[in-house]
């Protein structure tokens, strides 16, 4: 009989409720463990917080504008700075100067060189000079005269070479022709030499003038 007794206590002691005193029990865990009410608040607040994050990046990558377009080639070799000198560009060159002075000349047919005046006909006893004046040649130089007579034939040629000194600012030469020489006498039955002639000067190989008279 006294076993029963302290049984019936112990069970009225193991389901009596927690009074108005006592506290109560903690939740139990997914095993039976007590979970602390702080850590369940903890995690909750970093919950949020890592959804707001998610949500603020989602936000700014639909806001963020795309790049402007890359500007067109003309565009941008505009706006790309000249680029600088390596060095002072050379100013160009001055032309050279001629190392001579041109020269001019003045001349004409006579056939007195005492009284050089301009003639034009001429006897067949008379000695044709072509006369010329030279005005700022120096150095060497060979003046050439064609005698061509009426038939167009080159009757004489006469070649004249002369290294002018460069303190001399004029120079005089002459070349002839003559009929009463070697060859060249005229008999009165020789027409081909009467009529009209021409003399041609050359200086260095160009032709410079020509010269009309005639023979009678």
């Amino acid at each position: 009989m006294k076993k029963d007794s302290r049984d019936r206590r112990f069970k009225a002691c193991a389901c009596r409720p927690a009074g108005a005193g006592g506290s109560r029990p903690a939740p139990a865990g997914p095993q039976g463990q007590e979970v602390n009410p702080h850590t369940l608040c903890l995690r909750g607040f970093l919950l949020v917080v890592i959804l707001l994050v998610v949500f603020s990046l989602a936000m700014g990558c639909k806001k963020k504008e795309k790049a402007p377009p890359a500007p067109p080639a003309a565009e941008q070799k505009a706006m790309e700075p000249a680029p600088a000198l390596a060095g002072k560009q050379k100013a160009p060159e001055a032309p050279a100067q001629a190392q001579t002075q041109a020269s001019t000349f003045h001349s004409f047919l006579t056939k007195d060189l005492n009284r050089p005046i301009p003639v034009t006909s001429f006897s067949k006893n008379d000695r044709i000079y072509l006369l010329t004046d030279w005005t700022g040649l120096q150095g060497s130089h060979e003046i050439k005269v064609l005698w061509i007579r009426p038939d167009k034939t080159v009757q004489e040629t006469v070649r004249i070479k002369e290294n002018i000194s460069s303190r001399s600012s004029r120079h005089t030469t002459w070349a002839y022709l003559s009929f009463k020489k070697g060859l060249l006498n005229i008999s009165p039955l020789e027409g081909k030499f009467i009529g009209p002639w021409k003399a041609q000067l050359f200086l260095d190989g160009k032709f410079l003038k020509e010269y009309d008279f005639s023979i009678f």
